[in-house]
């Protein structure tokens, strides 16, 4: 992956802009911008590997990485175990659960997949496997993610990996050489598209069917009639099969091998990972800091143009900043209309949620009982792991659409502070909703992608680390808006991981069904369907609670801290009339150096402000 050819010229800027500032002045959005800036030189491409069983991804994967038999392929994946596989000086493999540690490569089959025999996850400690070694195409930055399958009768595997695109920052969807596009892959696809912006389709083991040129038009068609948002993303026909080949013949006959690498097709992919996708990644993201300096420098040059009228004595700037303390003041009393606002707005957010879970685990509970009555002599252990899957999979979807209705909530608030004539922005409220890239085909914020942390040592828990334990760690909306969906920010919302134990509860209870008894068919499936009941009115039991408490405590953290700006503000304004009625009794003479000196500042504004407009030129929309 190559970077941006604006990427340093960004970074600059925001070093000058950063140095702009004076300490006691909007340092919210100053740490804010300098966490950001960073993050586009250290930040690499997260891609999801995503579809259905069998399809061809984890082949897809080792061919692409030069590693024949890395991914095991011909096993039942474990339907928590993403695999991460990204760039190392030597091999590693590192198991993410209570705690982490490192196995070997050869180990991977059996953290990674389930038993063959019971259908359970041999190791369901285990949430996901980090897998690092050198390779070429990873060299740059990029990370491939390998998911569980997303179609079949049960929808867990697909909840799971949804909740892996909030925090990845493509998808890379494989389909095989004679199979057309499902009805669950296409379902996925729908409910993919507010999660990711970037999209590659691959059609794999084309060697296998020499009219794989009509499975990729009868594909592109399905797409067209049935998700047409992604009707203009690129296809890319590959061999992994011709690709490991040329691998293996690449030093005892590089002829050879290269004609296999040519008829494998997988140059092109590796190209649009490694290149295309990871420039049209960091646009979205230089267009963020981008944005973020443009607003910064708008109020700088309002507070700079402020202070060249008081060093000039304007007679109508006493005024102005006497109705702007009105304002202040009217905003801090304990009925202030945003407060109630505030309340209202919290009040419609928990009805939404609410609405919406009670809604998802009835539906989970009917397609659970639905599948029990069709199934065969194996579907009860099916249900019993999908369950599991599916509430892990409504926990990150929850954490996501939780993050949304918050972030929301900040930018109706500075939208009120606005209407009254206060300028407050939400990271002055100590909470980032600025997301670096906007999901495709909507411009409807979402969870902001995380900041990289290293993964934790062998022997440590994974505390807020890596995007697994993101994903699905414990203390879901705390980690969520405290650590992997706001970890490029400051926030002050951490005590809201009391949601997570909802989750957490459920799926604890969910890991019950694991503990079996041999039993009848029938008597076995009554067993499944009253753990299914149990567990689901569990959940609908307790979320209420919870959710009021976080709900609570979210609005009493943004009420104080939105009261703290406002004194920050009041204080602001009382120093500027103060020094209005100081400037006012000075000498002219002494005033002069003062003015050059605030001249001096605003055409420094005025430059950077400048600067930043033709780097979002260059960038692009």
């Amino acid at each position: 992956m190559s970077l941006h050819p604006a990427t340093d010229d960004v970074i600059r800027l925001c070093a000058r802009v950063q140095a702009l500032a004076p300490a006691d002045e909007d340092q919210g959005t100053v740490e804010e911008l300098r966490l950001r800036s960073a993050w586009l030189s250290e930040r690499g491409l997260t891609v999801v590997v995503v579809g259905e069983q069998k399809r061809g991804k984890s082949s897809l994967i080792n061919a692409l990485v030069g590693r024949p038999g890395l991914l095991p392929v011909d096993v039942d994946v474990a339907t928590a175990a993403f695999l991460s596989v990204s760039h190392g000086a030597k091999d590693r493999v590192l198991l993410i659960g209570d705690i982490a540690r490192e196995v070997t490569i050869d180990e991977l089959a059996e953290y990674s997949s389930v038993d063959p025999e019971t259908g359970l996850d041999r190791h369901p400690e285990i949430i996901g496997l980090t897998v690092e070694i050198p390779a070429d195409i990873l060299t740059a930055g990029l990370t491939l993610v390998d998911t569980p399958g997303v179609g079949g009768l049960l929808a867990g595997h697909a909840d799971i990996t949804l909740g892996a695109l909030e925090h990845a920052d493509a998808l890379l969807f494989v389909l095989n050489e004679s199979m057309e596009l499902s009805s669950s892959e296409l379902e996925f696809l729908r409910r993919a598209t507010r999660r990711t912006r970037h999209t590659l389709f691959v059609l794999n083991a084309i060697d296998r069917n020499l009219h794989w040129h009509d499975t990729l038009e009868r594909n592109m068609h399905l797409l067209r009639e049935h998700a047409p948002e992604y009707a203009q993303c690129p296809w890319y026909a590959v061999s992994s099969r011709f690709k490991t080949q040329s691998d293996q013949y690449a030093v005892t006959d590089p002829d050879f091998a290269q004609d296999l690498l040519r008829r494998s097709r997988c140059e092109a992919l590796a190209q649009a990972l490694r290149d295309d996708l990871g420039r049209r990644v960091q646009a979205g993201r230089l267009r963020a800091v981008l944005d973020l300096c443009a607003q910064y420098l708008a109020r700088a040059e309002r507070r700079r143009t402020e202070q060249d009228r008081v060093l000039r004595q304007d007679e109508t700037l006493g005024a102005e900043l006497a109705q702007r303390r009105e304002h202040i003041a009217d905003a801090m009393r304990q009925d202030a209309r945003w407060r109630s606002r505030l309340g209202e707005r919290v009040e419609d957010l928990r009805g939404r949620l609410l609405e919406a879970v009670d809604e998802r685990l009835v539906s989970l509970r009917t397609a659970q009982l639905s599948a029990l009555a069709q199934g065969g002599r194996t579907m009860p252990t099916q249900v019993e792991r999908d369950l599991s899957d599916s509430l892990r999979g409504l926990k990150v979807a929850f954490d996501t659409e939780l993050f949304e209705g918050l972030s929301a909530l900040c930018q109706d608030l500075c939208a009120d502070f606005e209407t009254a004539g206060i300028q407050v922005t939400p990271a002055e409220l100590r909470f980032g909703t600025h997301r670096l890239d906007t999901p495709q085909g909507t411009g409807a914020p979402t969870a902001p992608v995380p900041a990289p942390t290293p993964d934790p040592e062998p022997g440590t828990t994974p505390g807020g680390g890596g995007w697994l334990q993101q994903v699905l760690g414990d203390g879901a909306v705390g980690q969520a808006v405290g650590s992997a969906v706001g970890g490029t920010v400051p926030v002050v919302f951490a005590a809201l991981g009391a949601v997570a134990t909802a989750g957490a509860t459920v799926v604890a209870a969910a890991a019950a069904v694991f503990l079996v008894r041999r039993s009848t068919a029938a008597r076995r499936r009554a067993e499944v369907e009253a753990r299914v009941d149990t567990v689901i009115e569990r959940g609908r039991d307790e979320f209420p609670a919870l959710l009021a408490t976080a709900l609570r405590h979210f609005s009493q953290t943004l009420a104080t801290t939105a009261t703290e700006t406002l004194q920050e503000r009041l204080r602001d304004t009382d120093a500027a009339i103060t020094e209005a009625e100081r400037q006012r009794a000075a000498q002219e003479n002494a005033l002069a150096p003062l003015l050059v000196e605030a001249r001096r500042q605003r055409i420094a504004i005025e430059t950077l402000r400048s600067e930043t407009d033709g780097l979002r030129e260059r960038v692009g929309g």
